[in-house]
C-alpha cells in the first residue's frame, strides 16, 4: 500500500482532535522516514521521546535518523561509548587505487 501521505493526514487529524501522543508522533516519523523526509522524521521522533522518554522505539529511530543526517556528529558525541550500532554506522573512507585490478579466476 505505502500510502504515507494519506496516513500522515490521519495522524495530523488525530493530533488535532485527540491531542499529542508519543505513538502518533512515532508513526508520523516512520512515514516521513519511509519517504526520505529525514528532518521531518527527526522532529517527530524527538516529539515522541519528549512526550514519553521511556518509549524505546522512538528513541531508537531518533538515533538512526540523527546518524543518517549527521553521521560524524553522532560518532563524535558518542566517542567514549562502545555502541556497536554507532560503530557499524560510521562512515569509512577508502583509498581506492586507480590501477586496474585483474579479476580473480
Amino acid at each position: 500500500m505505502r500510502e504515507y501521505d494519506h496516513a500522515l493526514q490521519f495522524y495530523t487529524r488525530s493530533l488535532d482532535e485527540m491531542g499529542k501522543h508519543h505513538v502518533t508522533y512515532h508513526n508520523m516519523g516512520l512515514c516521513f522516514y519511509s519517504t526520505r523526509r529525514l528532518q521531518d522524521a527527526q522532529q517527530c521522533f524527538e516529539a515522541a521521546t519528549k512526550l514519553n522518554s521511556c518509549y524505546q522505539k522512538a528513541a531508537t529511530w531518533l538515533q538512526r535518523v540523527t546518524a543518517e543526517l549527521h553521521p560524524t556528529a553522532v560518532v563524535a558525541a558518542n566517542n567514549d561509548k562502545e555502541d556497536p550500532l554507532l560503530v557499524s554506522m560510521q562512515h569509512i573512507d577508502l583509498d581506492v587505487s586507480t590501477t586496474p585490478v585483474e579479476p580473480l579466476s
